[in-house]
């Protein structure tokens, strides 16, 4: 097997959405690299309730890297408020069935993430410019579910990520499965995802992307999840990255809309 010394790599990992936010970072390491990755995502809307639910996500990720290994740890801090049937879901928001109109404000740690990804690309010879992963991901029910910061059930997920550099652009698309634990109130649908993007680097050290986003619905009688995000990245230093983003939805299941801002510190 031959290890392949990228010139860059690509990854990606929005707060809610998953696949959407793309992060160019430099060579990949081939020696064990670790990084702490912190920010806040904002995200607004009705989600087909009556009422509005706002929510302030804010993680704290430790990433390591062993080229072609990567493994993550995210624990959130979760603030949210709106009605009692809308519940932090790890990849956003989950409607369940209880049709609770009442709004309130709920604050508190949320459930535990952990993904192990394996570059793909490394098993085989290639030019160094097309990037294949495959990652699992696993949501750990740590949250407080009466207070509407978890469902209090285990996700699993599996995606793949595909990016090809051509020139200053790399187009990627991302496909993943999610398997959501239902709880005593709703049966949620195992759903399919997708992210379709480009990434465009404009210097040595900034770029700008955007990334069409669609989900499954997750019931029956809800709707599929569909968002655009915009973004720009930037290389502060060697040690310090920073990303800011937006996205609007088109969907009762997508948030009306949301901003972000994330910190990565090697």
């Amino acid at each position: 097997m031959k290890i392949i010394n990228r010139e860059k790599q690509l990854r990606q990992g929005r707060w809610l959405a998953g696949a959407a936010l793309v992060m160019l970072t430099s060579q990949a390491p081939l020696a064990g690299e670790t990084a702490i990755i912190t920010g806040f995502d904002y995200s607004s809307g009705n989600y087909g309730e009556t009422e509005r639910t706002d929510m302030l996500y804010l993680p704290l990720t430790i990433k390591y890297r062993s080229f072609p290994w990567t493994a993550k740890v995210t624990l959130p801090y979760i603030s949210i408020t709106g009605p009692a049937s809308v519940t932090a879901g790890g990849n956003g928001v989950l409607v369940d069935n209880s049709n609770g109109t009442a709004r309130q404000t709920d604050s508190g740690l949320g459930d535990v993430t952990a993904s192990l990804g394996f570059a793909l690309d490394s098993l085989w010879e290639a030019s160094g410019n097309t990037f294949v992963d495959i990652t699992t991901r696993v949501k750990l029910p740590t949250a407080d579910a009466d207070a509407r910061l978890g469902t209090g059930e285990t996700d699993y997920q599996l995606q793949l990520d595909v990016a090809q550099a051509i020139g200053n652009s790399t187009p990627f698309v991302a496909l993943g499965y999610r398997w959501i634990g239902d709880t005593d109130v709703t049966d949620y649908n195992d759903v399919l995802y997708s992210s379709l993007g480009i990434d465009q680097k404009l210097t040595d050290t900034m770029g700008v992307g955007f990334s069409y986003d669609f989900m499954q619905a997750t019931r029956d009688d809800a709707d599929d999840r569909q968002e655009l995000m915009g973004y720009v990245h930037w290389k502060v230093n060697q040690k310090i990255s920073l990303n800011l983003y937006g996205v609007a939805g088109f969907t009762d299941a997508s948030p009306d809309q949301a901003v972000g801002v994330q910190f990565i510190v090697k």
